[in-house]
């Protein structure tokens, strides 16, 4: 707690600064105080000051600015510093200071720019910690070159800083430059084998690139240095599926669930490897299972039987995002609609109004389409239209629908833009389109290029809701 008298003598040598008011008078009364309280260094400043024909004003707003500080008083510290780097850019104390009264008061970009003018006047005040930090944060802001030269001066200090080779090694994998990721992965290792993170970016790395052995190598390296973390336990979920080993894939799933009890990805992937494997009622199970946990209680009680999966993951993106929809007489529309997952969801928690309709749209419904759609209960809300999906588009009235998604089986990158366009001329102002993308297999690519196209032409016409690798959803704001 700053004395009051203090606060007075300062608040009195800032106006003799700004207005040269009593300048010599409020000088010698703060040096005094200062003397006092045994801050000689402050003190000896100040009742020089006093003696002075003309103010320094650099120095004496730096000096309010420090003893501000010093009594916890950011905010006026700050104002007075500021005032002193703006007369000296080259002052290095009042850059210094700033930095971290700018991270104390939460001012992101202003802390930035002080830490990097200071680093700048001083090199030798830019610590390892410091420059990591700086690096990350400049990451954040889209300015990686200079991100890369603060990690790099990071590992010119501290050769063995290994954060600093974890946040180079994505920047990398971000830049698709494999081979420089892959040598700072594995200069961790070299530093220490025990860093499970690295092995683990490794085995992701060659999943990507179709080496399957190397991935499961450095999976399972991951997991036995650290065997109760997840991630790695999931990677190898994905090569074993990818490599068609069901049984090894099915084991895995198994050894996740022993971590983490209620895990829907997991019971997901199980579903699947037993699908694969055609034992198609055990799959059923694990697909109960998953739905139970996002909150779809429906498809376990009305025992729906699903092969496939196209919606489970989502739902919790689908429920904040189409809660609005609920319980009202709207119309909805699906392109593309396989086994019914979503057309069942949509009757079990948005399409619930007595008069709420859904067209469905498929080249020819499958035979658990209609066994699904029946054990609804809500079989007479829905309407199929089957044959040519571009002709029967064209064919449906504009500004008609509330709701529009159009499954990812028919997005392929050819017709996915043109089947959009149309699709939004359907749906009406305040209505919600979902684009599903299909996976691609250009790990940077994190959209179908003809739904990135499509979202570009409508840009000004539509508001992004919700947006990930394998999905958008947006509302029509225009026509």
């Amino acid at each position: 707690m700053i004395p009051n008298y203090l606060k007075k003598a300062l608040v009195a040598c800032e106006i003799a600064l700004e207005k040269e008011s009593d300048w010599h008078s409020a000088s010698q009364t703060l040096g005094n105080i200062l003397q006092s309280m045994a801050w000689f260094e402050e003190a000896a400043f100040w009742q020089a000051q006093a003696l002075e024909e003309e103010r320094d004003l650099v120095a004496g707003y730096a000096s309010l600015g420090k003893i501000w500080v010093q009594h916890g008083m950011l905010k006026e510290a700050r104002v007075n510093l500021e005032r002193a780097v703006k007369l000296d850019p080259q002052l290095f104390e009042g850059h210094w200071y700033l930095a971290q009264i700018y991270e104390h008061l939460g001012q992101k970009e202003e802390e930035i720019e002080s830490w990097t003018k200071t680093f700048r006047l001083r090199p030798d005040k830019a610590t390892a910690e410091r420059l990591y930090k700086l690096g990350k944060d400049l990451g954040e802001r889209g300015e990686i070159e200079k991100a890369i030269a603060c990690y790099r001066r990071v590992v010119k200090q501290q050769p063995k800083f290994i954060p600093v080779y974890y946040d180079l090694g994505e920047i990398f994998q971000a830049e698709g430059d494999k081979e420089r990721a892959r040598e700072c992965y594995n200069r961790i290792i070299k530093i220490d084998e025990n860093q499970a993170l690295a092995h683990h970016k490794l085995g992701t790395m060659f999943l990507e690139e179709k080496q399957f052995e190397e991935a499961i190598a450095a999976l399972r390296e991951s997991i036995k240095i650290d065997p109760k973390q997840p991630w790695a336990y999931r990677s190898l979920v994905k090569t074993f599926m990818v490599m068609g080993r069901w049984d090894e894939a099915i084991a895995t799933c198994k050894a996740i669930l022993s971590l983490v009890a209620e895990y829907p990805w997991v019971y997901i992937q199980l579903g699947r490897s037993l699908v694969a494997k055609g034992e198609i009622e055990t799959a059923g199970v694990y697909f109960h299972k998953a739905s139970q946990i996002r909150g779809w209680q429906q498809m376990n009680e009305k025992n729906y039987q699903f092969t496939k999966n196209s919606l489970i993951n989502k739902i919790p993106i689908w429920e904040e995002n189409l809660q609005e929809l609920a319980n009202q007489p709207i119309q909805a529309l699906e392109i593309g609609s396989e086994q019914g997952m979503v057309a069942c969801w949509l009757l079990d928690h948005i399409l619930t109004h007595p008069t709420a309709k859904l067209i469905c749209i498929e080249q020819q419904f499958s035979e658990e389409f209609a066994e699904n759609i029946e054990k609804t209960g809500a079989a007479d809300k829905v309407e199929k239209l089957e044959g040519d999906l571009d002709k029967l588009l064209e064919s449906l009235e504009k500004n008609a629908y509330d709701l529009v998604n159009i499954g990812y089986k028919i997005t392929n990158k050819t017709s996915i833009e043109e089947k959009a366009a149309i699709s939004w001329e359907r749906l009406k102002v305040g209505g919600v389109i979902i684009l599903n993308s299909p996976k691609s297999r250009n790990k940077q690519e994190k959209l179908a290029p003809g739904i990135k196209k499509f979202m570009t032409s409508i840009e000004d016409k539509g508001k992004i809701m919700h947006q990930s690798k394998q999905q958008v959803m947006m509302k029509k704001i225009a026509s």
